[in-house]
């Protein structure tokens, strides 16, 4: 239909015969909408095509959305995307020929509707304002209703108090910040509007009981015990008025902001809050119907680390929980940072960076006070050489040395060839400069020498070096993420067997390739005297087939007295242990990931493994059937801890094997001959070695057929005449 109107009026055919010279030419939506249009308007051009272009989607409406939505693609030509966008702008702002200030009209009323809320935005886009003017009578009319019916819906503050909806205990809420928002449910008109809870904070309505499941700890409040509720969402610290002693209501006032955005104001006083993680003054907000004696905020500076530990929740008694959450621990939601995560962040929330240093560094006049009472600054103050500019010594001052500026003690000390003056550190300060200095996000957990010379441009104080190595070696996050490994511990050798099979150690490898007879694994059992090599097969690596297997080896060797194996699952079951009880055999385990225990087993299995890859790389299926052939390679090799053969040293003979049939078939050697002197003399020096020996067992033979023949014979004594 675009492209017929040209034509149409080069041919200057009546605008009447548009639509019956189209007609036959349309297909699809087109034509069904031609059919629509019915026969009375299908005569007219201009209501066949506004129905058409309404049913493909490019009615002057939609043409906006359009022209809103459209972005340049670079994979298409430039010329034809600028004259699409062109088309849309005049298919929106020409539609109907307007007048230039209709056209104006047009593009402020897109750009009013596209800025207001979206409330009204739908009330007044459902309008269809055709100029500003229905516009504004659109948004006063939908203002006006909003404001009638929260006006009708409003309850009374705060009459009633209705119980919040039980949830099934073990499934945690958070605290402090709103739920993630779900699907819900329209409300209907004739349901009756839910009342609040329960409002404690300018109409902010919170639990009428704390979660179970929120983390609590014991503070102290100006040196008085006190359960604490920890609030990550929270920006201020809030407590019970009955917590602080009795005083007239403070001039000072805090503004509290709920999550609705309701704004009031409370008394507010400064009070020191003690914790694990330190003691820090913070101005709290005292409020009347808080449902904890104390809301911990994250305007305390130790709440990051507080909250971290608190991992097990408390209960209101004071106890610990017997039941651990099963929850990962929240991070603390970052003030500073934007409402909105951009596209492809995270929409977790990290914690504040800077509530600790701000509130560290607050307390005017304290810091002086500190350098004063610190008995470790009193040899610095004695050397002091400048006060007030005046020089208590004569010049010239020696580098290092003190000073005073404003009732500061400061070292003016030489740093890389230029004379810095640095702000003396008390001993109560020490740990947060540590801190900022590495353990802070803006620090990075750089090394001790880093750290050093970071702190060193600025701060001094007695032993400085040494207290940063400290922090930093004790550092948990540098100990868990440094890519170095600690020097390992010495070594301490097993116990040398000699007697064989007496001391065995066990291992399994696999699962590997299936083989063709479904094994899988393998059980390697190792003598530690001899270091003769046992390996087996198993199609299923059960406690049951171990048992088994290691029975018929003790048939052939002996039952051993001790076994070395590591914690797996079948060393560790109950068959195993009925097994070694019964026979009488010691079990043996080693330490959890610690191989260099049971080292000759597990250096055994990378050789066994590698050969098998080596001699089974043609057929994977066969690893089994060379199994043999390997055992056998590695039993007539020599030890290099032993210096003899495993072969050699169990049976007392060196294996003959396939060097030695090499050899011999080289050699060609013949039968053993040997002459009948030979033999002769041989048999002789046989007989020379043997006789003692015999001459020996004889003699008992004699004394002990004596004394069985003589238990029952009487001496006879015999006199002559």
């Amino acid at each position: 239909m675009m492209t017929s109107r040209p034509s149409f009026r080069c041919s200057r055919w009546p605008r009447d015969e548009w639509a019956r010279i189209v007609a036959p030419l349309l297909t699809g939506e087109a034509q069904r909408a031609y059919f629509m249009v019915g026969p009375e308007r299908s005569g007219s051009y201009e209501e066949l095509k506004k129905e058409t272009l309404g049913r493909v989607g490019l009615s002057p409406i939609s043409a906006v959305q359009l022209f809103h939505d459209w972005s340049y693609n670079p994979r298409r030509p430039a010329r034809a995307q600028v004259t699409d966008l062109s088309r849309l702008a005049q298919h929106w702002l020409l539609a109907g020929g307007p007048t230039a200030h209709q056209v104006a009209e047009r593009v402020v009323v897109d750009r009013l509707l596209r800025a207001l809320p979206r409330p009204l935005r739908q009330v007044a886009g459902m309008r269809n304002p055709a100029n500003v003017d229905e516009l504004v009578e659109a948004i006063e009319l939908a203002e006006a209703t909003q404001h009638r019916e929260a006006g009708e819906r409003a309850p009374p503050f705060p009459r009633r108090v209705v119980q919040e909806r039980r949830v099934p205990e073990g499934t945690q809420r958070p605290v402090g910040r709103p739920a993630v928002p779900g699907p819900q449910d329209e409300p209907m008109p004739t349901e009756a509007p839910h009342s609040p809870g329960r409002a404690w904070l300018a109409g902010c309505t919170v639990h009428v009981e704390p979660p179970k499941q929120a983390p609590r700890v014991e503070v102290k409040i100006n040196g008085r015990p006190v359960l604490a509720l920890l609030d990550s969402g929270s920006g201020v610290t809030l407590i019970r008025p009955t917590v602080l002693p009795p005083r007239p209501e403070p001039k000072a006032r805090l503004s509290i902001t709920c999550v609705h955005g309701d704004t009031r104001e409370v008394p507010a006083r400064r009070v020191t809050i003690t914790a694990p993680p330190g003691a820090w003054p913070v101005e709290v907000g005292i409020v009347k119907d808080l449902p904890v004696p104390v809301l911990l905020g994250r305007d305390w500076p130790g709440f990051d680390r507080l909250f971290a530990s608190a991992s097990q929740p408390v209960s209101p008694a004071g106890n610990s929980s017997q039941h651990r959450t099963t929850t990962k621990p929240r991070r603390c939601p970052m003030l500073l940072a934007s409402d909105s995560p951009r596209e492809g962040e995270s929409t977790r929330h990290n914690p504040n960076l800077f509530y600790d240093l701000f509130q560290q560094v607050a307390g005017a006049g304290a810091f002086a006070r500190e350098q004063h009472k610190d008995d470790r600054l009193k040899h610095c103050w004695a050397q002091v050489r400048v006060a007030k500019w005046n020089d208590l010594q004569p010049a010239p001052h020696p580098t290092p040395h003190f000073v005073v500026k404003d009732g500061l003690l400061y070292c003016v000390a030489q740093r890389r060839g230029e004379e810095k003056t640095l702000l003396v550190v008390p001993r109560t300060k020490t740990g947060a400069v540590m801190e900022l200095a590495h353990a802070h996000p803006m620090a990075g957990h750089l090394g001790a020498q880093n750290t050093i010379q970071r702190i060193r441009d600025r701060f001094h104080w007695p032993g400085l070096e040494a207290e940063v190595k400290h922090f930093c070696m004790a550092c948990p996050t540098c100990q868990r993420t440094s890519p170095r490994t600690p020097p390992p511990s010495p070594l301490i050798p097993l116990p040398i067997i000699e007697v064989p099979f007496e001391w065995i150690g066990m291992d399994l490898v696999g699962p590997l390739p299936k083989s063709a007879r479904g094994h899988e694994h393998i059980l390697v059992i190792l003598d530690c005297a001899t270091h003769y090599p046992e390996a087996i097969p198993l199609r299923k690596a059960t406690a049951k087939a171990i048992a088994q297997e290691l029975f018929l080896l003790s048939s052939r060797v002996g039952l051993p007295s001790q076994i070395l194996t590591d914690q797996g699952t079948p060393f560790m079951s109950r068959v195993m242990a009925d097994l070694c009880k019964l026979l009488k055999i010691k079990q043996l385990r080693t330490t959890v990931y610690h191989l260099q225990t049971d080292g000759l087993v597990e250096r055994f299995n990378q050789t066994l493994k590698q050969m098998l890859r080596r001699v089974a790389a043609e057929d994977k299926r066969d690893w089994d059937k060379m199994l043999p052939y390997v055992l056998f390679g590695i039993r007539e090799v020599p030890q290099a801890s032993t210096g003899f053969t495993p072969f050699e040293l169990l049976f007392g003979r060196q294996p003959r094997g396939l060097l030695d049939f090499a050899r011999e078939a080289w050699e060609q050697q013949p039968a053993v001959h040997r002459s009948t002197i030979e033999h002769v003399r041989e048999m002789r020096e046989r007989i020379d070695r043997v006789m003692p020996i015999v001459r020996e067992h004889m003699a008992k033979a004699q004394q002990a057929q004596q004394r069985h023949y003589n238990r029952a014979a009487q001496p006879r004594p015999h006199c002559c005449l």
